[in-house]
């Protein structure tokens, strides 16, 4: 941007022309259009704003749109800086791509409220390699500052459910938690601004409905941001138990005694039959065999409920590449082994002092009278605590071994908002109508991540 500094009020001279620089659809780093886009003085005295502008990229030859929001966050005798006086400019991409292993997308998400569903990794891996065999297009919408500093991102995809055209998070049944990734200072600024939520609407066409599921309870608005109806219940909760004392004490307070002594009991048995080891996988080839191991225990259950994720090749290389590139940060695979062969393996995420719980599998046709399921998350809550973590996040899903460890529940939401006649009947059926909300729960959990089976009670 151009501009002198100058101080001013309303009765002094208004601000002088402003140039603006975009940045392309297929890059993150910006670069001028020819000419420039000149707001002049009677512009922002006015307080207009800004619809969509088009251009023609000169680099790219395609036809390239970007709003401008303009508003008063100052006082009117604010010192201006380069020219644009007590207005805020805001750029609002939609991109078919963009770089979540950028430093400027490193920088945004270290300093956002976002989840570990939100990390660079994890996003890199998810639009490279499941959006498009999904049959989804990106619709991947940032916000920059008027120093064309990253500011927001909202992770989105575009799916056709038969004519219906639906605007989603980026999920596809492998993320848990829906959230913005945005700069905490900036994006009450944004949600204040009624023009950056018509200008992001606009931006993300065609769709005929919007819908933001698995956002968790007490995330940042990102309905609000998207113009969407109020947070409706979900039909599954989260669930997580605090680890909040050394390891023993933590099992005293959260455990039944009965289940303690239970686990113990088991313990000893399955050390009878050899050489009994926990912990994480320290390299990819281990990694890989551990996942694919747990990919064979979970082929029994998940062959009467459709199938597994895991056995889906698209999938399997999304977790697997996640696993390695986030081995000794992002993400923790552990397993159970007995004479080194794994009989037992959880596949997590690790952020900021949570845990949080992807995938399991147990060898349950050998090992099925040995809890093995419920010795392996005994092991990893000793696990975090000594490094630590301070929750362990069994994410979503109501299974009802969660409870066996003292997790509590906390509440999901879903958005929904209208882009057509047609959204607006499939938004009014799913909120009202008893019949669309049990199909949706149906597809729901057709589509939802799958979770380990309920372990064995005490005894079984």
């Amino acid at each position: 941007m151009s501009g002198r500094a100058q101080a001013f009020d309303d009765d002094l001279v208004p601000p002088p022309s402003v140039s603006l620089r975009y940045h392309h659809l297929d890059c993150n780093h910006p670069r001028p259009f020819e000419p420039p886009v000149q707001f002049s003085a009677e512009d922002f005295s006015s307080g207009k704003v800004y619809p969509a502008l088009s251009f023609r990229s000169p680099v790219i030859g395609v036809n390239y749109e970007r709003s401008i929001c303009l508003y008063r966050p100052f006082p009117m005798n604010h010192m201006v800086s380069e020219g644009l006086g007590r207005y805020a400019v805001y750029e609002i991409a939609v991109l078919t791509a963009f770089d979540f292993r950028s430093a400027e997308y490193r920088d945004l998400f270290a300093r956002s409220a976002a989840t570990a569903f939100q990390h660079p990794i994890w996003l890199s891996a998810f639009y490279d390699l499941l959006v498009s065999p999904r049959g989804a297009e990106p619709v991947i919408v940032t916000v920059r500052d008027r120093d064309s500093r990253l500011v927001c991102v909202l992770p989105l995809v575009r799916r056709r459910y038969g004519p219906m055209r639906v605007i989603e998070f980026a999920d596809l049944a492998v993320t848990d938690y829906a959230a913005p990734i945005a700069e905490p200072g900036v994006f009450p600024a944004l949600l204040a601004d009624r023009s950056v939520r018509a200008r992001i609407r606009k931006a993300i066409k065609p769709f005929d409905l919007i819908r933001i599921a698995k956002v968790p309870d007490g995330a940042p608005a990102m309905d609000q941001l998207l113009g969407l109806s109020g947070h409706l219940p979900m039909p599954t909760s989260a669930h997580s138990t605090p680890l909040d004392l050394p390891f023993e004490q933590w099992r005293e307070q959260r455990l039944n005694p009965s289940f303690r002594k239970e686990l113990d009991r088991k313990s000893r048995q399955l050390g009878r039959k050899g050489d009994v080891r926990f912990g994480t996988c320290p390299d990819a080839e281990t990694i890989r065999s551990t996942v694919e191991a747990m990919r064979e225990y979970r082929r029994p259950r998940f062959a009467e409920e459709g199938g597994d994720l895991l056995h889906l090749p698209d999938y399997l290389e999304f977790y697997l590449r996640v696993a390695t590139e986030g081995i000794g940060g992002l993400v923790r695979t552990y397993a159970l082994t007995i004479d080194g062969r794994p009989i037992a393996a959880t596949l997590g995420l690790a952020h900021r002092g949570h845990f949080l719980v992807l995938l399991c599998g147990f060898d349950l046709a050998g090992f099925k009278n040995y809890s093995v399921g419920a010795l392996t998350f005994d092991h990893i809550a000793r696990d975090c605590i000594e490094r630590g973590d301070t929750l362990l996040d069994f994410t979503i899903g109501d299974e009802s071994y969660k409870t066996l460890f003292g997790a509590e529940t906390s509440p999901m939401w879903m958005s929904l908002g209208s882009g057509s006649p047609v959204g607006v009947l499939a938004q009014t059926a799913i909120v009202q109508l008893p019949w669309a909300r049990n199909m949706a729960k149906r597809v729901a959990a057709a589509y939802r991540p799958a979770k380990p089976l309920a372990l064995p009670q005490p005894g079984g």
